[in-house]
């Protein structure tokens, strides 16, 4: 389907277009990419706390093998409260609250984690795409606009 999706799309020159339509592309590429860059921070962010997550599940595994059940639990940023692990007990994963193992827990996140990362790979492809199409409007801008500014000497001091 993408093999498809990329037979179909048109390849536009930038020399065939003229100077109000090139500023047309380069203000929406630049919003793209600005979105794009948004998004890929984003998914950052989102891959460092899955490896949090992934990280906290191998301590409590550690923790419980250890027999040092004694923790302190985060309420907020700023409060923190006693409590002790249960041995047998599943973690609370995701939003959705699913409870498993600490050892599915990992898995689970390591899963997640990958699919992120081959997402966030994709994503950066398209970024470069972009980009190379960005610097290339703006050269082509650039040159019509100093083209433009030589013309218009030029009739000036006719």
């Amino acid at each position: 389907m993408s093999r498809r999706r990329n037979q179909q799309q048109q390849v536009i020159d930038p020399a065939e277009l003229d100077i109000p339509q090139l500023e047309q592309f380069k203000g929406g590429l630049q919003a793209e990419l600005q979105s794009i860059q948004g998004a890929i921070q984003e998914m950052s962010q989102a891959n460092e706390s899955l490896m949090m997550a992934q990280l906290s599940c191998d301590q409590v595994k550690d923790t419980i093998l250890e027999k040092d059940l004694d923790v302190m639990v985060p309420m907020t940023n700023f409060l923190f409260v006693r409590g002790k692990l249960i041995p047998e007990a599943d973690v609370m994963v995701d939003l959705e609250m699913i409870e498993m193992s600490p050892e599915k827990a990992t898995e689970h996140f390591s899963r997640r984690g990958e699919s992120l990362k081959t997402h966030l790979s994709r994503v950066g492809e398209t970024m470069s795409v972009k980009e190379i199409q960005f610097i290339r409007i703006s050269k082509e801008l650039e040159e019509r606009m100093q083209q433009l500014s030589i013309q218009n000497k030029m009739n000036f001091l006719e």
